[in-house]
C-alpha cells in the first residue's frame, strides 16, 4: 500500500486529520502508473502520477481538510496510451477517514476511420480513403505528406483546414524536383 499525500491535502481539526482511502480497481490488466488528480472546494486541480508497474486493486491514501468536497480522478496508464479512468466527489468530517472503492472504466481505443473523432485524431470522415480531406491516418491533407489530395468527401472531418486540391505531391517541399512546394506539376 502507498500513502498518497498531495501538497495542500493536509487537516489539521481538532478531530484528527481526515481524508480518503480509495481501493482502485480497473480490469485491464497490469498498468504503467496512475495519475492522480484532486480538486478540494472547487479550486485548482493537484495532478500526481504514480509510477508503476501497478496491479489492480491499488489502494492510495489521500489528507483532506475537513468538511470540503473532494474530487478524486484517477487515470491508469500503460506506456502508450491512457487505458481506464474513474472519478468520485465526497466531503469527509473532521477526523474521519472515509474507505471507498472507485472502479476504473475502460477507455476505448481510437478507431481510425470510424466517423468519431477520438484522442489523437486530427480528422474522422468515417472512410479509409487516402485521397480526400482526410487521410486513412486521420490526419489533415496537407502538400508535402505524400498523399495526393484529389478530393473534398462532403463530410465534417474534424479540425481540418480547407486544403487545395493537388496535381501532385512528392511528400516534400522542394522545388525543381518535378512537383512544386504548393503541389503543382513543375
Amino acid at each position: 500500500m502507498r500513502a498518497l499525500a498531495l501538497a495542500g491535502l493536509f487537516a489539521a481539526s481538532c478531530g484528527g486529520p481526515s481524508g480518503v482511502l480509495v481501493v482502485s480497481s480497473w480490469g485491464v490488466g497490469p498498468v504503467a502508473s496512475l495519475m492522480v488528480e484532486t480538486i478540494v472546494n472547487g479550486g485548482a486541480p493537484t495532478a500526481q502520477v504514480l509510477p508503476g508497474p501497478m496491479e489492480s486493486p491499488y489502494r492510495l491514501l489521500i489528507k483532506s481538510p475537513s468538511d470540503l468536497p473532494l474530487v478524486v480522478h484517477v487515470v491508469a496508464r500503460d506506456p502508450m496510451r491512457d487505458v481506464a479512468d474513474g472519478e468520485l466527489g465526497l466531503t469527509p468530517a473532521a477526523g474521519q477517514i472515509l474507505k471507498v472503492a472507485l472502479q476504473l472504466e475502460p477507455i476505448p481505443m481510437a478507431v481510425c476511420g470510424d466517423g468519431k473523432l477520438d484522442n489523437g485524431e486530427e480528422c474522422d470522415d468515417g472512410n479509409r480513403e487516402e485521397r480526400d480531406d482526410c487521410t486513412a491516418a486521420c490526419t489533415c491533407a496537407r502538400c508535402g505528406d505524400g498523399v495526393v489530395h484529389l478530393f473534398t468527401s462532403g463530410m465534417p472531418s474534424g479540425s481540418c483546414p480547407a486544403a487545395d486540391l493537388e496535381e501532385c505531391d512528392d511528400g516534400n517541399n522542394v522545388a525543381g524536383d518535378g512537383c512544386s512546394p504548393t503541389c503543382k506539376r513543375e
